[in-house]
């Protein structure tokens, strides 16, 4: 179910910033977007990001969709580190998975050992500008949700 309450202040929060970016994962082959825009008013712009139809890494076989959603979010706090950049997903789970893969030093499942060295090289604080929001309530979630399904018109 939307969540309108938390909508309204998730953009609250985002409306200081002028550069932002949202994040998505995909289970299918399609792989996972990345995306960062300079935002004036509701329009938002490109600016960087990292959009494809593979892998970031080619990690272990059978992935699964948390596994994209974790690699995603820590992709982009690796793009946007050392600043003050928030960044957006729609998975209050792959914000956790990604959490704790960079304080564990043991890997559990042979799957994350390539999401877990991405997830080392950030500080605790990088994971601070993680927010979490309804799936396409922003622009840029929708459009980091279409480019992650390999939708990439409009």
């Amino acid at each position: 179910k939307f969540d309108e309450s938390l909508a309204a202040l998730t953009k609250e929060k985002l409306s200081e910033h002028k550069i932002i970016c949202a994040v998505d994962g995909s289970n299918t082959p399609v792989g996972f977007s990345v995306i960062v825009t300079i935002k004036d008013g509701e329009k938002f712009t490109w600016l960087k990001g990292y959009s494809m139809g593979k892998k970031f890494n080619p990690l272990e076989k059978n992935l699964t969709h948390m596994d994209m959603e974790t690699e995603a979010i820590l992709v982009a706090l690796t793009m946007t580190q050392n600043s003050e950049i928030p960044v957006i997903c729609d998975s209050q789970s792959a914000m956790s998975t990604a959490k704790s893969l960079a304080r564990s030093h043991n890997i559990e499942r042979a799957r994350h050992h390539k999401i877990h060295n991405i997830a080392r090289k950030l500080q605790e604080d990088d994971f601070d500008r993680v927010m979490w929001g309804p799936r396409n309530f922003l622009k840029i979630s929708k459009v980091a949700d279409e480019h992650s399904h390999g939708n990439t018109e409009g």
